[in-house]
C-alpha cells in the first residue's frame, strides 16, 4: 500500500499563479487521473474551505473525483479550516470559526466530516488544541 498525501492548496483565494484553470488542469485532475490506474494507492487531501466551495462551483470534476475515491476508501480527507492562514495568530473565537466553517463545508460537498487537520504552512502551536478537539480531529 502506498499514502500519499496531497494538499490542494494551490489555494485558489491566495495562489500566485495567475490562472487558476491551470492548478486545476495540470494539478488536480491529472493527479486524480492518474490516482485512478493505482488502486493500491491511497490519498489524503487537505482544502481550505474556500478552495473546496471553489473547486465545487468552477471545477465539479475535482470535486467527483474526490467522492469517487470517498466511496471507495481510497481517499481520505483533511481540513484546514476555511482559510489558510496561522491560526495561532488569531483569537482563539476567530480559530474556532474558521475551523468549523472549514468542517462544515467540508460536510456539505462531501457528506463526511473531515478525519484529519493540516495546519497552514505546518506550523503548529499549543492553541490549536482546543478547538480541533472539540470538532474531533483524528489526526494533525
Amino acid at each position: 500500500m502506498l499514502y500519499i498525501s496531497f494538499i490542494f492548496m494551490g489555494n485558489l483565494r491566495f495562489s500566485y499563479m495567475p490562472d487558476k484553470d491551470f492548478i486545476v488542469n495540470e494539478g488536480y485532475l491529472p493527479l486524480l487521473d492518474i490516482f485512478k490506474e493505482y488502486p493500491e494507492v491511497r490519498l489524503d487531501i487537505c482544502s481550505s474551505g474556500y478552495t473546496t466551495l471553489q473547486l465545487q462551483d468552477k471545477y465539479p470534476g475535482v470535486i467527483e473525483g474526490i467522492k469517487q475515491g470517498l466511496v471507495e476508501k481510497r481517499i481520505n480527507i483533511s481540513t484546514n479550516g476555511f482559510e489558510h492562514v496561522f491560526l495561532p495568530h488569531l483569537t482563539l473565537f476567530s480559530q474556532e470559526r474558521l475551523i468549523k466553517k472549514g468542517v462544515e463545508i467540508d460536510m456539505s460537498v462531501y457528506g463526511q466530516q473531515p478525519s484529519g487537520f493540516w495546519p497552514s504552512d505546518c506550523l503548529w502551536d499549543s492553541t490549536v488544541i482546543k478547538p480541533l478537539r472539540e470538532i474531533g480531529r483524528a489526526h494533525v
